[in-house]
């Protein structure tokens, strides 16, 4: 049974594990390009001064490393 020991008698199991499968699944090269482009034009500027307009406006120089980025990421969990 799922949650059992320590952690599972402190710690709720929230997600089913194929939830949790679909969550970490390392994203395509479209669910990125979707995903940036559903960020809003005037968010927060984010850590290195930069918000979802610089990824909308620069998205045809730097796809192919943000995507290489973002999978690396996924590939890692």
């Amino acid at each position: 049974m799922e949650g059992e020991g320590f952690l599972g008698i402190y710690i709720p199991e929230l997600v089913s594990s194929k939830e949790n499968m679909m969550l970490i699944k390392c994203p395509d090269f479209l669910e990125i390009k979707n995903a940036n482009f559903k960020l809003n034009d005037n968010n927060a500027l984010g850590l290195y001064g930069f918000g979802g307009v610089s990824y909308h406006s620069c998205w045809e120089i730097i796809r192919t490393n943000l995507c290489n980025a973002i999978q690396q990421f996924f590939k890692q969990i």
